[in-house]
């Protein structure tokens, strides 16, 4: 039975599913017709389910077209969140960035060269702050601040705090690349989730708009001409589009070089941090993009690789085949919950995987499951 505790926090978690899996779980927990209504009604009739202590029962039939197989509630309260029975303060996507972003006190410096640096906004408990590749520049005190918001691609002027890797900004020259003081703050609405039926053509087959696509990589992309085609692609239609490739080879580092889209890549090599910072990043910035309105495409290069570098941020050491961490389910589910079409914008992700990681159990259980097209 649903506790009728911490309603706020289930609805939070139940927002977060994508159309398909509300209609599932309507269906589950005894919503009628849930093809026939809207995103929003959905979502309240199954919470009013929740709170009136619902009963779960997996033998129930309903009639309509076939779903994906949902699991309780408490499972996807706990997929969602990792919370933990013995915990009164549950993991969340949001108490680990903030953890991770927690930083030294400032230091004084005599140094007055001047560093320009770019990279996308976040937020900890007292500062606005970036970082760029290992460098931390922080935002205090300083014109235009109140304009930022997490996600916000900024280009700031930066002095050393003394401390290493460490920088103090004290001019903000643009916010995503509109000069910060003509820069106006635009919050959009995304309008209802819909369900998109475009199709931009990749390769020998199709990428679905608004969708979570995943795709089998042979070859790396220096050896063919589809991320040049979707690149131009793009362009022509004034998508944005991000790729998230971490410990990329040589010969790709030089094909990015060549393309126009927003790069969070890292080189082969890379530390485990300057990695986990481009992830990241790259949810706040596409989160913040498809708030603002915009088309939205987010190539993930391996999924899989990602999944063990988030390991390494986490524990000293990972076992091979080993489960993955409590932090690195949620950050992942993070990413792998983007895709989606609205009313007025679409975040469509490509999630790639590389042949001997297709057993997988993540990918298999939390990938491939959630990407079926009904």
């Amino acid at each position: 039975m649903i506790k009728k505790e911490n309603t706020k926090e289930k609805e939070l978690l139940v927002r977060e599913l994508g159309i398909y899996e509300l209609r599932g779980l309507a269906r589950e927990v005894g919503v009628p017709s849930p093809t026939k209504k809207k995103r929003e009604e959905l979502i309240s009739l199954i919470l009013k389910k929740f709170q009136d202590g619902m009963i779960m029962d997996p033998k129930r039939r309903t009639k309509g077209r076939p779903y994906k197989k949902l699991s309780s509630i408490e499972d996807i309260v706990s997929s969602m969140t990792n919370s933990y029975e013995n915990s009164n303060i549950p993991m969340t996507y949001e108490s680990i960035i903030t953890f991770a972003q927690e930083i030294p006190q400032f230091t004084s410096t005599d140094d007055d060269t001047v560093y320009v640096f770019e990279g996308i906004a976040r937020k900890n408990a007292e500062y606005m702050m970036f970082y760029c590749d290992n460098k931390s520049i922080y935002l205090k005190d300083i014109n235009h601040l109140d304009k930022l918001k997490i996600g916000d691609k900024i280009k700031v002027e930066a002095k050393s705090m003394g401390g290493k890797n460490q920088y103090i900004a004290n001019k903000i020259l643009n916010i995503n690349n509109i000069e910060a003081s003509s820069y106006k703050v635009n919050n959009n609405e995304k309008g209802n989730e819909i369900i998109s039926n475009q199709t931009i053509p990749y390769g020998d087959t199709n990428i679905f708009v608004g969708r979570r696509n995943v795709y089998l990589f042979n070859e790396d992309l220096y050896e063919n001409n589809n991320f040049e085609t979707i690149t131009k692609y793009c362009k022509e239609n004034n998508i944005k589009l991000l790729l998230l490739a971490l410990n990329t080879s040589f010969e790709n580092q030089i094909l990015f070089k060549k393309l126009e889209f927003e790069n969070f890549t890292t080189p082969f090599g890379s530390s485990n941090i300057v990695n986990f910072n481009k992830i990241i990043d790259t949810i706040n910035y596409a989160q913040n993009l498809i708030e603002k309105g915009e088309d939205v495409i987010v190539f993930v290069l391996d999924i899989v690789e990602m999944l063990r570098i988030l390991d390494k941020c986490f524990v000293s050491e990972i076992q091979l085949n080993s489960e993955h961490c409590e932090q690195t389910i949620i950050i992942a589910d993070k990413v792998v919950s983007l895709g989606r079409a609205y009313e007025k914008a679409s975040l469509t992700l490509v999630l790639g995987y590389n042949k001997h990681d297709e057993n997988e159990k993540y990918l298999n259980e939390n990938v491939f499951r959630i990407s079926k097209k009904i």
